[in-house]
Protein backbone atom coordinates (compact mmCIF):
# COMPACT_ATOMS: atom_id res chain seq x y z
CA UNK A 1 0.00 0.00 0.00
CA UNK A 2 1.72 3.44 -1.08
CA UNK A 3 2.24 6.18 1.17
CA UNK A 4 0.50 9.32 1.24
CA UNK A 5 2.29 12.50 0.91
CA UNK A 6 2.38 13.20 5.10
CA UNK A 7 3.65 9.80 5.58
CA UNK A 8 6.13 9.60 3.64
CA UNK A 9 7.31 13.30 5.25
CA UNK A 10 6.99 12.05 8.79
CA UNK A 11 8.49 8.30 7.88
CA UNK A 12 11.26 10.39 6.31
CA UNK A 13 12.21 12.46 9.29
CA UNK A 14 15.63 11.91 10.98
CA UNK A 15 13.84 10.26 14.23
CA UNK A 16 11.10 8.17 12.67
CA UNK A 17 14.15 6.86 10.49
CA UNK A 18 16.06 6.54 13.51
CA UNK A 19 13.55 4.31 15.10
CA UNK A 20 13.11 2.23 11.81
CA UNK A 21 16.97 1.46 11.93
CA UNK A 22 16.32 0.21 14.97
CA UNK A 23 13.37 -1.81 14.37
CA UNK A 24 15.18 -3.30 11.31
CA UNK A 25 18.43 -4.17 12.67
CA UNK A 26 17.21 -5.45 16.43
CA UNK A 27 13.30 -5.82 16.48
CA UNK A 28 11.54 -8.90 15.89
CA UNK A 29 11.38 -10.69 12.96
CA UNK A 30 7.75 -9.68 11.88
CA UNK A 31 8.56 -5.78 13.30
CA UNK A 32 12.13 -6.08 10.93
CA UNK A 33 9.87 -6.90 7.99
CA UNK A 34 7.48 -3.92 8.94
CA UNK A 35 10.40 -1.67 9.06
CA UNK A 36 12.33 -2.08 6.06
CA UNK A 37 8.80 -2.18 3.98
CA UNK A 38 8.41 1.34 5.61
CA UNK A 39 11.58 2.26 4.66
CA UNK A 40 11.82 1.03 0.84
CA UNK A 41 8.25 2.53 0.62
CA UNK A 42 9.77 6.22 1.77
CA UNK A 43 13.19 5.54 -0.33
CA UNK A 44 11.15 5.06 -3.08
CA UNK A 45 9.46 8.76 -3.37
CA UNK A 46 11.48 11.49 -5.26
CA UNK A 47 13.02 13.36 -2.79
CA UNK A 48 12.51 11.45 0.39
CA UNK A 49 16.10 11.71 2.13
CA UNK A 50 17.01 15.68 0.92
CA UNK A 51 16.63 16.57 4.63
CA UNK A 52 18.49 13.69 6.05
CA UNK A 53 22.39 14.09 7.02
CA UNK A 54 24.72 11.25 5.57
CA UNK A 55 25.13 9.69 8.76
CA UNK A 56 21.69 8.89 8.82
CA UNK A 57 21.67 7.83 5.36
CA UNK A 58 24.68 5.67 6.35
CA UNK A 59 22.77 4.09 9.05
CA UNK A 60 19.57 3.19 7.20
CA UNK A 61 22.06 1.32 4.07
CA UNK A 62 23.54 -0.27 6.96
CA UNK A 63 20.26 -1.89 8.21
CA UNK A 64 19.53 -2.70 4.95
CA UNK A 65 22.57 -4.69 4.38
CA UNK A 66 21.95 -6.49 7.57
CA UNK A 67 18.08 -7.61 6.58
CA UNK A 68 19.91 -8.28 2.82
CA UNK A 69 22.08 -10.99 4.34
CA UNK A 70 20.35 -12.16 7.47
CA UNK A 71 17.77 -13.80 5.05
CA UNK A 72 15.20 -13.58 7.58
CA UNK A 73 12.31 -14.06 4.72
CA UNK A 74 12.45 -13.60 1.55
CA UNK A 75 9.92 -10.49 1.72
CA UNK A 76 12.32 -8.54 3.69
CA UNK A 77 15.37 -9.42 1.80
CA UNK A 78 13.78 -8.23 -1.06
CA UNK A 79 12.32 -4.88 0.27
CA UNK A 80 15.79 -4.29 1.55
CA UNK A 81 17.52 -5.15 -2.12
CA UNK A 82 14.67 -2.76 -3.73
CA UNK A 83 15.56 0.28 -1.07
CA UNK A 84 18.87 -0.11 -1.48
CA UNK A 85 18.83 -0.16 -4.92
CA UNK A 86 16.75 3.64 -4.58
CA UNK A 87 19.03 4.92 -2.52
CA UNK A 88 22.30 3.73 -5.10
CA UNK A 89 20.30 5.04 -7.71
CA UNK A 90 19.72 8.44 -6.32
CA UNK A 91 23.47 9.01 -3.99
CA UNK A 92 26.59 8.26 -5.83
CA UNK A 93 28.20 7.57 -2.34
CA UNK A 94 26.20 5.14 -1.46
CA UNK A 95 26.36 3.39 -4.49
CA UNK A 96 30.11 3.20 -3.75
CA UNK A 97 29.75 1.74 -0.73
CA UNK A 98 26.88 -0.86 -1.83
CA UNK A 99 29.32 -2.02 -4.68
CA UNK A 100 32.27 -2.32 -2.34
Amino acid sequence: MPLDEEAARVLASSSSMGSLVTIAKHGSLPGRLNAVLAIKEVVSRDGAFVDLADDKVDEVVDALLVIIKALIRLQATKAAMVATYHLASSDERVAARVAY
